[in-house]
């Protein structure tokens, strides 16, 4: 149990640290919510939640909290703490970010370093996205999110 406590106490950490390094923006958008599948060992379904820290012309940084099963054999739920880049102009971004991973945090408390690299699309009429590309967590993986 101590184990499992001081491994959620580092991704506080690590969350925090980060936000406080952020700076001050407009209120405009500035969390999404997506929901993904992937295929990794097994099918993996996931939850992201991104609020965003830093925002330039080109690059906006987020922080990401998002929870998930992984179904292969067995059913193995994850939960991880990201640290997510947008690059790009317009509505095509290039998305890329790394962070920490802990997998079945009920019973064996797995901490893993955990990178995502992909594709996002913004819509130009309303507040929706569509994303896929590569995560050590997710797989290859395809989601739908909104902006708020």
């Amino acid at each position: 149990m101590m184990k499992f406590l001081n491994k959620i106490i580092f991704l506080v950490i690590i969350g925090v640290c980060t936000t406080f390094t952020a700076k001050a923006q407009s209120s405009y958008d500035r969390s999404n919510i997506s929901i993904s599948a992937g295929l990794t060992i097994g099918l993996n379904a996931n939850i992201n939640y991104e609020y965003r820290i830093t925002e330039s012309s080109v690059m906006s940084s987020y922080i990401a909290l998002g929870a998930g099963t992984i179904a292969s054999y067995s059913t193995i739920p994850h939960i991880d703490l990201s640290h997510v880049f947008l690059r790009g102009r317009n509505n095509n971004k290039f998305e890329f970010g790394y962070g920490l991973t802990l997998l079945d945090p009920i019973v064996h408390q797995d901490l893993y370093v955990n990178f995502r690299v992909g594709y996002r699309k913004l819509s130009q009429y309303n507040n929706s996205f569509f994303r896929t590309g590569l995560s050590l967590v997710e797989g290859l993986y395809i989601g739908f999110g909104r902006s708020f």
